[in-house]
């Protein structure tokens, strides 16, 4: 038993051991530290990295030589001739994506190889060809793509204006343009008219708001018209059976004393008549009461009104 338990972790030992070493190794090729992902910008800018064999020169390198701008240049004017607009690895149009061209003159958008090379754990390929090959950023396809694009759109818009224009004169016969200018003039003549009725509608119904407005207006204002010698009759009437006896003010409870037999209007009296309910206050403490008070109503009645100074009490 105890043979076979070491048998077994030594086997174990060595599977752990061998698949560290086949990650380090891809991490390398990749030109990767463990635990870390460099973007594909960093990778780029060393080509298609080597593999330990290559590096020892074991073996010959299968990556071909990193490429001049003249070769770049060649190998752009090559894909360009081969009239290429998707891109073979997500099938979407070029153009709106930064481009990758290859050395082996094919292109596919730099997020779907930057995706590619991350699944196909690290196999420095070519996606359309599968051989090795070298990347370069290609911003002369990117702007082609971009042209091709804006062509293929206006072609498109241009081909349904024709096939549009072409439809319109087929359904005209002879004599229908004039029937139809007649028809579209006699509807416009018909809109105009109709605003116009609209309109008129809505100012004679603003008109006659207007008037009910004013009329409502003028019967509030008579209605606070008040009629002072009358309420001040009013007020001696009720007086008559409280001869010789103190009145108070309904606010500060204070006597308001008689100084006359008549009650009389005087604008600099210290007592004041109400028009609801001919009561009388104090001038000074309807005035506090109204500065303090919420809603404008009498302290004693409760009704809304109107208020003026007299004299026959002090």
């Amino acid at each position: 038993m105890r043979t076979a338990r070491a048998i077994l972790q030594g086997v174990a030992t060595s599977a752990a051991g061998t698949s560290s070493l086949l990650a380090a190794h891809t991490l390398e090729r990749l030109g990767l530290e463990r635990g870390r992902r460099r973007h594909i910008d960093t990778i780029l800018k060393e080509q298609a990295p080597l593999t330990r064999a290559e590096k020892a020169n074991l073996i010959p390198s299968a990556t071909p030589k990193p490429l001049t701008e003249a070769q770049w240049a060649a190998v752009e004017a090559k894909w360009v001739c081969h009239g290429e607009e998707y891109c073979p690895i997500c099938l979407h149009r070029f153009g709106g994506e930064p481009m990758l061209c290859t050395s082996c003159c094919h292109a596919v958008h730099k997020r779907c190889f930057d995706e590619w090379l991350r699944r196909t754990a690290g196999r420095w390929r070519c996606p359309i060809c599968m051989l090795p090959a070298n990347m370069h950023e290609s911003q002369t396809l990117l702007e082609w793509s971009r042209e091709r694009a804006v062509i293929v759109i206006q072609a498109g818009i241009r081909g349904y204006r024709d096939r549009r224009l072409a439809h319109t004169r087929r359904s005209v016969t002879d004599g229908s343009l004039a029937g139809q200018m007649h028809a579209i003039a006699h509807s416009a003549e018909v809109f105009a008219e109709n605003y116009n009725i609209g309109v008129r509608y809505e100012l004679t119904r603003l008109e006659s708001e207007l008037n009910e407005a004013d009329a409502l207006l003028d019967a509030f204002l008579q209605q606070r018209e008040v009629d002072w010698y009358k309420t001040l009759a009013l007020c001696q009437e009720k007086r008559l059976d409280e001869v010789g006896k103190d009145v108070f003010c309904p606010i500060c409870y204070e006597p308001l004393i008689r100084s006359s037999s008549s009650l009389t209007l005087n604008p600099t009296g210290k007592v004041s008549i109400v028009s609801c309910c001919a009561e009388l206050f104090h001038t000074a403490c309807l005035n506090d009461y109204m500065a303090m008070a919420d809603k404008p109503v009498c302290p004693h009645c409760k009704a809304g009104f109107l208020y003026t100074e007299i004299d026959g009490f002090t």
